[in-house]
């Protein structure tokens, strides 16, 4: 009774698109702007969460610094990092948008909260939304991560975001890539996952899903076949362009983080 619940739940939602989406994932991940005042300065996607009391809009950090988080310098062509973010949210009906902006810096200090990992900056960072009158708003569960998972490199994942603006009636796109790195190690000491995909601008701060017909979990050295879900993985990364190979920050990791916002 929950799926049919929750497919025609889908149907009714939709109706203003005169087609029902099949996965509730294109409408978790949502198009943002950056700007210094009036500047734009970039495009990217974003996603957002629940806390115990709030919303957050969950991005990169290099997308609201315009920086790259390990050397800290500016990206190439900008000089400036941005002030101001603007999020594309659903409206009501399903099919209109309302763009909401949201304040990243208040006399010199961040209005966001940055992800820490032994001492360094995770590309990751959660926007308090201030304003959230007449959206409507579908959060991320980010508690059903891939722990349970017996997933290897090859597995096929898909990150859903807006590569160099692109959108349908402004929806995402699905991008599909494969894991290139083992689920249970941290390469360079890093709780990431390499994934066999370009990354293209835009997709910073894509949601990562693996979504499969079915899979096996894990307990107690017994192995169940469980039916189709779909799976928090991270959030997509920078990559790197030379070997065509991007990146996710991991779920299990941000969970512990998104855990303690207040």
């Amino acid at each position: 009774m929950k799926y049919i619940f929750v497919l025609i739940q889908l149907v009714i939602l939709n109706a203003s698109f005169g087609q029902t989406i099949r996965k509730i994932e294109s409408l978790q991940s949502l198009y943002v702007e950056v700007f210094f005042n009036s500047v734009r300065l970039g495009k990217a996607t974003g996603f957002i969460i629940k806390s115990k009391t709030q919303y957050y809009l969950i991005t990169n950090w290099h997308v609201v610094t315009g920086k790259e988080v390990g050397t800290k310098n500016f990206l190439p062509n900008i000089n400036q990092s941005p002030n101001i973010i603007k999020i594309s949210h659903h409206s009501n009906p399903l099919g209109n948008y309302v763009v909401k902006t949201e304040t990243l810096t208040l006399n010199f200090d961040t209005l966001y909260r940055q992800v820490i990992f032994d001492g360094k900056l995770a590309d990751v960072v959660a926007i308090p939304l201030k304003d959230t009158i007449d959206i409507s708003i579908f959060p991320v569960d980010y508690k059903i991560t891939y722990e349970p998972l017996m997933l290897s490199p090859t597995e096929r994942i898909s990150i859903v975001g807006f590569p160099e603006g692109f959108k349908t009636k402004g929806l995402p796109i699905w991008k599909s890539g494969l894991i290139a790195s083992e689920t249970e190690f941290n390469p360079d000491n890093k709780p990431i996952i390499y994934i066999d995909v370009d990354g293209i601008g835009g997709m910073s701060g894509s949601p990562v899903y693996y979504i499969s017909s079915d899979y096996l979990q894990k307990d107690l050295m017994q192995i169940h076949a469980i039916p189709a879900k779909s799976f928090f993985m991270g959030i997509f990364s920078s990559g790197l362009p030379s070997i065509k190979i991007s990146y996710l920050w991991k779920s299990v990791f941000l969970k512990l983080f998104f855990d303690k916002l207040p």
